[in-house]
């Protein structure tokens, strides 16, 4: 008997003792609980605010990318213009018109030089106070003024020693590559500068003289 009311107490001791474990499970998890209930919006947070950045990033990294792009293709459009300005603009009349140029000049008949002019032609005369911006039809007016009574006899392939003495004188402006030049047998000197094609300037010398000085 003394050995069951023993193994009674026992038994009842342990009886006792089990809720007190399990209401400390309880507690545990419901610390548990509200550590996650907690934790879980402070990490959704972190989540979204991170990806948010990440896409905030590409999103600016892919406005680089396109102004990048933008800016190349602005660049080859501009040097298309560049090259098609260049293309446009003849660097100066063909062998033919150039024949042209001399031909009116040997005849005086320099209103056949109308479809080479620009419409604004710089007309200069060595050794005098004219010169300067006047329309294409005056140009060629005083053009055929000063041919009057010139020899008809041109030569258009000036000697090279003639030509470094004219080059080195006080008009050697005008007489430039980029220019069509001649001079008579009694000395009148004409030369025509041409800029993309076109005649823009017209310098006369009455004696080729003056072109030493």
């Amino acid at each position: 008997m003394a050995a069951e009311n023993k193994n009674n107490t026992k038994a009842i001791d342990e009886g006792e003792q089990r809720p007190k474990a399990s209401g400390t499970g309880k507690k545990l998890l419901i610390g548990l609980l509200v550590i996650l209930l907690i934790t879980l919006p402070m990490f959704g947070m972190w989540y979204w605010q991170s990806t948010a950045a990440k896409s905030q990033q590409q999103q600016l990294q892919d406005q680089i990318d396109q102004l990048k792009k933008d800016k190349e293709e602005l660049i080859k459009a501009a040097k298309k213009l560049q090259t098609k300005k260049v293309d446009t603009c003849p660097a100066g009349l063909t062998a033919a018109q150039v024949e042209n140029v001399h031909a009116s000049v040997e005849s005086m008949n320099t209103a056949a030089l109308d479809q080479l002019m620009t419409d604004s032609v710089e007309y200069v005369v060595a050794a005098s106070e004219k010169g300067g911006s006047e329309t294409k039809n005056a140009a060629i007016n005083d053009l055929a003024s000063f041919l009057v009574g010139v020899n008809a006899s041109w030569e258009w392939n000036i000697a090279a020693p003639t030509l470094t003495n004219y080059k080195a004188g006080s008009y050697k402006t005008y007489i430039a590559d980029d220019t069509i030049f001649g001079a008579s047998i009694d000395k009148h000197f004409v030369s025509m500068r041409v800029t993309c094609g076109k005649i823009d300037q017209v310098f006369v010398a009455a004696s080729t003289d003056l072109l030493q000085n």
